[in-house]
Parts: structure tokens; C-alpha cells; sequence
């Protein structure tokens, strides 16, 4: 149990690395200038906003582009890290190193996927914060509570997905592959807003539900109401792709 704990330690002052602090600050940087230069845009570019996805202010179009930013840089910086897991290991051939006795598959998920989260947590409510704060103080007021359950809902969406990512990754042996499954996540969670702005006729009333990351400021008064709900939704599926993959481990192995 001593040498499990020494691992665990280990692993968790392993994964802190400078990067993480490197993807705050760009995402800091990043708000910060979008919040100030936004304002000095043509006038066009409000107009093209609410033309093509109905938010208008200087605010909301700077927030539609943080959340976004924060949900990419989020989940590329972890991706790196979800990789040492299992991928990069099993590539590499060590990976039967890291499982051999007192080291079962499930504890090296403890040590090695744990933190991921964490550390995606972190990146992401860095971020967000940023970004509040850039926007409250240059671009000017809004509302508070609904930002802070957007970023809630943000985290946790990303969160759901390094669960899921982490599930497929059992399955591969190859960082490529894994790369190209990550990617694939992230552009489907951002690909109806994409095909938003060109084709809204293809959306019905419900399927604007799904346009990410504009339905958080379409939808306040909604999210406000079903917070909880969905919140907990993301929190469940995450935990159930966890279960799964350990699952997989003591079945069948990786």
C-alpha cells in the first residue's frame, strides 16, 4: 500500500507541468485582447453577429468567442496529457512496465487519469475567469450568474469528453489515431455553429439547442432553469465512461 501511495504522489507531481500554466496565460492573453480591440471592430461586425447568430452586443460576441476559445484550448492541452495514459505507453512498449505487480490497471487509471482532470479543470476555470474578467471590466456589465453556470456547464462538457476520449483510447494503439478521435470530438461539438451561420433554415427551434457555444447565450433563461439537471447529466455520463473503462480493464485487460 506504501509503494501505491509513493505512485500515486509521484504521478500527481509528474503531471503539474509548465504547459498547463502556459495554457492559462494564453487564454488569459487571448481574452484580454479580444475584449479590448472587439470594441474597435466596424461597426460590420455586430451586424454580421446578429445576422448570422442573433447575438448582437460587444459583450455577448465576446464571450461567444472565449467560451469557444476556452473549450479548444481546454481540450487541446489535456489531449497531450490524456495521451501519457495509455496511448504513448503502449506505443512506446512500457506500458507493461507500469502494470506489473503491485500496479493494476484500474490504480494506474487512478494515478495517470485523475489528474488529467484535475488539471483540465483548472485550465478551463482559469480561462473562464480571464475572460469574465476581461470582459466586465473593458467591454462592460453582464449578467454574473449566467456566466458563471455557462462556465460550469463548459468544464463540465470537457470533462464528459476526456471521460469518453479516455474510454476510446483503451482501444488504440497508436497516438495518431488518438489524435485524429480527439479532434473528431471537438469539431463535432462545434460544427453545427459552423454550419449555423451559413444554413440556420436547417435548424429547427429545438435543434438550436445544439449550437455550441452560442445556445449558452441564446438559452440563459433556460440553462438558469435546467442547470441542475444538466449539470448532473454531464457529471453521470462521465462518471458512467469511467466505470466503463475500468470495466474493460478488469475484463479484458488493455
Amino acid at each position: 500500500m506504501a509503494r501505491l501511495e509513493t505512485f500515486y504522489r509521484l504521478e500527481w507531481e509528474m503531471s503539474r507541468r509548465p504547459d498547463h500554466l502556459y495554457a492559462i496565460l494564453y487564454a488569459a492573453s487571448l481574452a484580454v485582447l479580444t475584449a479590448y480591440a472587439l470594441p474597435y471592430m466596424p461597426s460590420v461586425i455586430p451586424r454580421l453577429f446578429q445576422r448570422t447568430l442573433q447575438i448582437g452586443t460587444w459583450a455577448d460576441i465576446a464571450l461567444f468567442n472565449l467560451y469557444a476559445g476556452t473549450y479548444v484550448i481546454t481540450l487541446l492541452a489535456s489531449t497531450v496529457d490524456l495521451l501519457r495514459v495509455w496511448i504513448l505507453p503502449r506505443e512506446e512498449g512500457y506500458l507493461s512496465l507500469y502494470l506489473s505487480k503491485p500496479v493494476a490497471p484500474p490504480e494506474f487509471l487512478k494515478a495517470r487519469f485523475y489528474p488529467v482532470l484535475v488539471n483540465a479543470t483548472l485550465i478551463a476555470a482559469g480561462s473562464q475567469a480571464a475572460a469574465g474578467l476581461s470582459v466586465w471590466h473593458i467591454i462592460g456589465p453582464f449578467d454574473r450568474t449566467q456566466f458563471l453556470w455557462s462556465s460550469g456547464l463548459i468544464i463540465a462538457l470537457i470533462l464528459f469528453l476526456l471521460c469518453l476520449f479516455n474510454w476510446v483510447f483503451l482501444y488504440l494503439r497508436e497516438s495518431y489515431y488518438g489524435i485524429v478521435v480527439a479532434m473528431t470530438g471537438w469539431t463535432v461539438m462545434m460544427a453545427p455553429a459552423s454550419l449555423y451561420v451559413y444554413r440556420p433554415d436547417l435548424f429547427s427551434d429545438a435543434g438550436r439547442a445544439i449550437v455550441f457555444p452560442a445556445n449558452l447565450l441564446w438559452y440563459q433563461s433556460t440553462i438558469h432553469a435546467y442547470r441542475v439537471p444538466i449539470l448532473a447529466s454531464l457529471v453521470l455520463l462521465s462518471a458512467l465512461f469511467v466505470c466503463v473503462a475500468r470495466l474493460k480493464m478488469r475484463r479484458s485487460g488493455i
